[in-house]
């Protein structure tokens, strides 16, 4: 069982990641617009450049928000394969569930905003990109505090 507990262990500490990347690229990005709002008002002499690395800053959470959900996604891939033959256990059980909300929640949402945001369906989109972000701000660090737990105790079991 300890190949299953430590995929579990570490797909949730990336997937606990996410949300905090997420919210400090968000906040970067803020400051980016206010400062360019700014720059434009009251220009200053280094103001073009000090915008450029805030972008920069930006982007560079926005790449390692990007891996780290990638990086969650294989280790869910991983975490199905090694729960799938322990699915009558705690551990199998917990990892399917939290796998399946907390990963599948998140991308099948996101992928079909999409899909309505070209269909032209604007309402339809913004109702799945809401669930997609409550899935991952609300319900996914929950499920993914339960896995790391359940996770560390298949690495480990109680004597």
């Amino acid at each position: 069982m300890r190949p299953l507990g430590v995929t579990m262990i570490c797909g949730s500490l990336v997937w606990l990641v996410v949300p905090i990347l997420a919210v400090i690229t968000a906040v970067i990005a803020g400051i980016t617009v206010l400062h360019g709002i700014g720059e434009v008002l009251t220009p200053t002499p280094t103001g073009v450049e000090d915008n450029r690395r805030l972008t920069n800053v930006t982007l560079l959470g926005l790449v390692l928000t990007g891996i780290a959900a990638v990086a969650g996604l294989l280790l869910d891939v991983v975490t199905t394969v090694l729960a799938v033959p322990r699915a009558r256990e705690l551990a199998g059980v917990i990892a399917l569930v939290s796998v399946g909300i907390g990963g599948l929640g998140v991308v099948l949402p996101t992928a079909a905003a999409i899909g309505a945001q070209y269909a032209g369906w604007g309402e339809a989109s913004s109702f799945l990109g809401v669930l997609a972000g409550t899935i991952l701000f609300l319900l996914g660090p929950a499920l993914r505090i339960v896995e790391l737990v359940v996770g560390a105790m298949a690495v480990r079991p109680l004597p």
